[in-house]
């Protein structure tokens, strides 16, 4: 058995009382966690476009804009990660040449023309 560091009981004591804390306070937690998702997807956006905006049609409304993956392979890369803060935090990390930022319309235009953008 691994001996537990300082460190390690520490974090478990900030989990602990971050556990407690959000079921004390759901409304607060919901929104601060809304607020650290929309974070981490506008930095992951920005890793593309910055401002964030559409690579093919230039609109920067963020309700409308996603990732889009170049080789059309998204839904075998969607499997390695838990979450999609998890997808948009690998992003920032480490920018993967194989993404693009578009919007909802070009995504599926790219779709019905078979990849194509």
């Amino acid at each position: 058995m691994p001996c537990t560091t300082y460190a390690t009981l520490e974090k478990r004591k900030q989990w602990k009382s971050y556990g407690m804390w959000s079921k004390k306070y759901p409304e607060k937690h919901k929104i601060a966690t809304k607020k650290y998702r929309e974070k981490v997807k506008y930095e992951a956006y920005c890793v593309y476009s910055n401002p964030p905006r559409c690579k093919k049609c230039g609109i920067n409304d963020l309700d409308v804009l996603a990732i889009d993956h170049i080789n059309n392979d998204g839904h075998e890369r969607r499997k390695d990660f838990k979450s999609h803060s998890s997808f948009y935090k690998n992003i920032t990390k480490y920018k993967p040449n194989d993404l693009q930022l578009l919007c909802m319309n070009c995504n599926y235009k790219k779709h019905r023309n078979g990849g194509i953008l």
